[in-house]
């Protein structure tokens, strides 16, 4: 088995366990599932922001509001700063990363990442 294998199994067993684990948050999954739902109903499209302090679980929310997305056949995109290897700049850097987190899942968006480009 190659490294990147055990890294890739190792990573998905982790993320079972953090979803298995995720206790506290019923309320905000339930509004989240609501708003989403109503969302998905009126086609239309939505910005959520998270912030706080660092530990206290916003990017493992985040994934579960991505996976609510995601069971309700819509596409998620998210930009996590959170560490010092994630730094965003500034907007335009941020509304590149949403680009490539949506093209990763078929959206294409050809001109911004021209425009992004230049």
């Amino acid at each position: 088995m190659s490294q990147e294998s055990r890294s890739k199994g190792w990573r998905a067993k982790l993320n079972r366990s953090t979803e298995n684990s995720f206790i506290g948050r019923d309320l905000q999954l339930q509004a989240s599932r609501g708003a989403l739902s109503t969302l998905h109903e009126r086609r239309t499209t939505s910005i959520f922001s998270i912030s706080g302090q660092g530990g206290i679980g916003k990017t493992t929310l985040l994934k579960q509001f991505r996976k609510i997305t995601e069971e309700l056949g819509q596409v998620a995109a998210y930009v996590d700063e959170g560490s010092q290897t994630n730094l965003v700049d500034n907007v335009p850097e941020a509304l590149s990363r949403l680009a490539s987190d949506l093209e990763k899942q078929g959206i294409e968006l050809k001109k911004f990442q021209e425009r992004y480009r230049v």
